[in-house]
């Protein structure tokens, strides 16, 4: 692309707005501090909780699925 090309020119706006990334995640950012705050609590009070890991369940297929 040529210097003073309108191709050109929408590429730089498009390269300026996906420059700052965080303003496509919303509340996103917030949200999961939030929830790691809450994980935090959780496991200061019950320590042995972050050890927890759930059993594998297997699920039997059906037979004749549609």
């Amino acid at each position: 692309m040529k210097q003073g090309d309108p191709a050109n020119n929408q590429l730089w706006q498009y390269c300026a707005c996906f420059a700052d990334r965080l303003s496509f995640t919303g509340a996103a950012e917030a949200q999961v501090a939030s929830v790691v705050a809450r994980v935090e609590e959780v496991v200061a009070r019950h320590p042995e909780a972050a050890s927890y890991r759930p059993a594998v369940r297997v699920i039997p297929k059906l037979r004749n699925q549609v």
